[in-house]
C-alpha cells in the first residue's frame, strides 16, 4: 500500500464514522452472532470527489454552496484526482529529487 492508499483510505474511513452512529451500538451489533446474510449494498459506492464533497458540505457549511457552485467544487476535485493519478504513474526513484542550488546567506 503506497501513501496515497494509505491516505485515502484514512479519508474514506474519517468520513464514513461520523456518519455511522454511537459507538456503543456498533458494539453490542458487532458482539451479537448473526444467522441472516449480510444485506447487500443497493447503491454504487460514492466517488473520492463526491465524498470530499460532502465533507466540505458538512465541514464548511454556507448558504453561499449552492447548486453550481457545488457543481463547480465537484469538477475541481475530480480534475484535481484525475491529475493526481497521472502524476502517480510516473515512476520515481530516490535519486530523483528537485534541482535547487543552496547558496548560505553571509552577513556583513
Amino acid at each position: 500500500m503506497n501513501r496515497r492508499e494509505f491516505g485515502k483510505v484514512l479519508g474514506v474511513g474519517a468520513l464514513g464514522l461520523p456518519l455511522v452512529g454511537d459507538a456503543d451500538s456498533l458494539i453490542t451489533e458487532a458482539a451479537e452472532p448473526t444467522d441472516r446474510q449480510p444485506a447487500k449494498p443497493t447503491e454504487k459506492p460514492m466517488s473520492d470527489a463526491d465524498l470530499l464533497l460532502e465533507l466540505i458540505r458538512r465541514d464548511y457549511a454556507d448558504e453561499r454552496l449552492t447548486g453550481p457552485v457545488l457543481s463547480e467544487i465537484r469538477g475541481r476535485l475530480s480534475a484535481n484526482r484525475r491529475r493526481s493519478r497521472r502524476l502517480s504513474q510516473f515512476p520515481l526513484t530516490n535519486a530523483d529529487e528537485p534541482g535547487f542550488v543552496f547558496t548560505s546567506f553571509r552577513g556583513k
